[in-house]
C-alpha cells in the first residue's frame, strides 16, 4: 500500500541500485529505467556504488552509497543484479537484499547461443566455461547450457565443463589449459558465460593452433564491443537491456501499488550472428547476388600459368611480414579453389585467418585491398559470361567488405586499449596516493607496471645531486622473468652496471 510519504511534489519515488552507468552496457539498461520512470511520471533516484565486497581495496568506499537508502526517500528499489554480485556469493546477496524492500525480478532467457551451435552448426561435444561459483548471473548461464543439451538429448559430458572460475581474462587462460593440457579432451564448440571470456579463451586457442571457426566454433553472451572487435568477430545474444530497465520498472509499480505481480518474465534474446560460430556475417551474405556457381575447367590452367606471377606480384605488398609468402600462397590458392568449383567458402575462410595474423603481427590491414586487386588484375580476363564474372566479383566485394570490417574492428580495439591503460594508470595512481610506506609503494609499482606493458623496470633514490651518476640505492627490481631481490640486498647501485 503507498503511503502520502511515498510521494514528493506529488509524485511517486523509487530507487535504482546499480555499480555504474557510464558504459555503453549499464547505459543501455540506465537508459530504459530513465526513461519508464518519465514514461509514468515517478521519481528516480539513482545509486551508484560499485559491486559488494569488490576486492580492488578503495571501489568498495563507494558502497557507502547503499546506506542512505530507506522507507524515507523511496518507495521501492530496482537492483541491477548483475551488477552487485559479481563478487558475492547468491546467499550473501539475498542478505543484502533483505535490508530493503522486496523487488520484482525479471528472468533472462540464456540458451539462444548454445541451441545455435546445436541446431545450425551441428556441435556435439560444446564445451562450457563456468563463471564464479554462486554468482546469479554465472550460474544462471550454466544452467541454461544444462537446459540445452537436455532439450536436444545430447549426454552431458562433466570433462567439457571446466570448474568454477572469475570473470577476467586470467580465468579464461587458465580455463582453457584445463580442458586442453590437463583433461586432454577434444571439442567442436566452446560457450562461455560472458563475451569477454569467450573471446579470451578463442585467443588461447588460436595461440595453441585451432582454426576458429572450422575445428571450434566459439559463442559469448552479452554483445560487448569486445566481441565485436574479436578475430573472427564473435557469435553472442546481446541483453536487451533497454527493455529490462522498462519492465523493471513496470514490475516494480505493480508491485508497490499491490497489482499481481506473481510469476517470472522472460525476455526473448535474438542472436546477434557472427563469424565466430561458422556463419558469415549478413553484410558479407548480402553482397553477393544470385548467380549459379560455374565450374570452368580451363580456369585451373589459367591458375597455373600465373599463379607465380601472382605470388611475385603479392608477397611484396606484405613486406612487412616474414610470412608474407605463405600468406600470399594461402589466399591465391584458396581462391583458385573457390572458383574453380572444388571448394565453398574456403576463399573468406582463409582470408579472415589471414586477417587475424595480420592484425597480430601489428600490420597494416589495409594492404590486402591491395592483394585483392592484384587478384582481379591478374584473373578478371579468364572470364567471359556475365554470370561467371558476377560471381567473381561477388567474391571479391565480399573480401573487401571483409578486410573493411577487420580495420574498423582493429581501430576500434586499439582505442579500448588505449582506454584500458588510461584505466589502470587512474587505479594505479588512487593507490599509490592513498599509500604511504615505501615498501608498499614498490610494491603496487611492481604488480601494476607490467598490466601497462612495461616489461622491466630499476627504481632508485639518491640524497645527493651531485652524487647521481656515482652511486644509488635500489628500491625496486624486477624483468619479465619476475622480480630481482638479490638486487636489493646491495647498498648501493651504479647506473652504469
Amino acid at each position: 500500500m503507498i503511503c502520502s510519504s511515498d510521494f514528493k511534489n506529488g509524485r511517486l519515488t523509487i530507487g535504482f541500485l546499480t555499480s555504474g552507468i557510464g558504459n555503453p552496457v549499464s547505459s543501455n539498461l540506465w537508459l530504459g529505467v530513465a526513461d519508464a520512470a518519465r514514461e509514468h511520471d515517478v521519481n528516480l533516484l539513482c545509486f551508484v556504488g560499485e559491486a559488494l565486497q569488490s576486492p580492488h581495496g578503495f571501489k568498495a568506499l563507494a558502497n557507502a552509497v547503499y546506506d542512505l537508502v530507506g522507507t524515507e526517500n523511496v518507495a521501492g528499489l530496482l537492483f541491477w543484479n548483475s551488477a552487485l554480485n559479481n563478487y558475492v556469493q547468491s546467499d550473501v546477496f539475498e542478505r543484502f537484499k533483505t535490508q530493503f524492500q522486496p523487488l520484482p525480478m525479471v528472468d533472462i532467457e540464456e540458451s539462444a547461443v548454445v541451441r545455435h551451435l546445436i541446431e545450425t552448426h551441428a556441435r556435439r561435444r560444446i564445451a562450457f566455461i563456468r563463471g564464479p561459483e554462486g554468482n546469479c548471473e554465472a550460474e544462471y548461464r550454466y544452467h541454461a547450457y544444462c537446459d540445452v543439451l537436455k532439450e536436444f538429448q545430447i549426454p552431458f559430458a562433466p570433462e567439457l565443463v571446466t570448474p568454477p572460475g572469475r570473470w577476467d581474462e586470467d580465468w579464461a587462460r587458465e580455463a582453457i589449459r584445463i580442458l586442453l593440457d590437463i583433461r586432454r579432451v577434444t571439442f567442436d564448440g566452446l560457450a562461455a558465460p560472458s563475451d569477454l571470456l569467450a573471446v579470451r579463451a578463442m585467443n588461447v586457442l588460436q595461440e595453441n593452433g585451432f582454426r576458429i571457426p572450422q575445428e571450434i566454433a566459439v559463442v559469448g553472451i552479452d554483445d560487448t564491443i569486445e566481441g565485436r572487435c574479436a578475430t573472427p568477430p564473435l557469435t553472442t545474444a546481446p541483453y536487451s537491456l533497454y527493455t529490462i530497465g522498462q519492465r523493471g520498472i513496470k514490475r516494480l509499480l505493480a508491485k508497490i501499488t499491490c497489482r499481481d505481480c506473481a510469476g517470472q518474465e522472460e525476455l526473448p534474446i535474438e542472436l546477434t550472428i557472427r563469424q565466430s560460430c561458422g556463419c558469415l556475417a549478413s553484410s558479407i551474405v548480402h553482397a553477393a547476388a544470385e548467380i549459379a556457381a560455374v565450374n570452368n575447367e580451363a580456369l585451373t590452367t589459367a591458375f597455373a600459368a600465373q599463379r607465380e606471377a601472382l605470388l611475385a606480384e603479392i608477397t611484396p605488398i606484405l613486406h612487412e611480414s616474414p610470412a608474407a609468402a605463405a600468406w600470399s600462397a594461402q589466399i591465391v590458392d584458396a581462391f583458385a579453389s573457390e572458383v574453380t568449383g572444388q571448394t565453398s567458402g574456403g576463399f573468406l575462410n582463409a582470408l579472415h585467418d589471414v586477417l587475424r595474423q595480420t592484425a597480430l603481427s601489428n600490420m597494416e590491414i589495409s594492404v590486402w585491398q591491395d592483394v585483392v586487386s592484384a587478384l582481379r588484375r591478374h584473373f578478371l580476363p579468364y572470364w567471359s559470361e556475365r554470370s561467371d564474372v558476377v560471381r567473381v566479383e561477388n567474391l571479391w566485394q565480399q573480401a573487401r567488405i571483409v578486410i573493411g570490417e577487420a580495420m574498423h574492428r582493429a581501430q576500434v580495439a586499439q582505442r579500448l586499449h588505449d582506454a584500458d591503460q588510461a584505466r589502470i594508470l587512474r587505479a594505479l595512481s588512487a593507490r599509490l596516493i592513498s599509500t604511504f610506506d615505501i615498501k608498499k609503494l614498490m610494491d603496487i609499482l611492481a604488480e601494476e607496471l607490467p598490466q601497462l606493458q612495461i616489461a622491466s623496470c630499476y627504481l632508485s633514490l639518491y640524497e645527493h645531486q651531485k652524487a647521481l651518476t656515482e652511486s644509488a640505492r635500489l628500491m625496486l627490481a624486477y624483468h619479465d622473468r619476475g622480480a630481482l631481490p638479490s638486487l636489493l640486498k646491495e647498498s648501493c647501485f651504479h647506473p652504469a652496471s
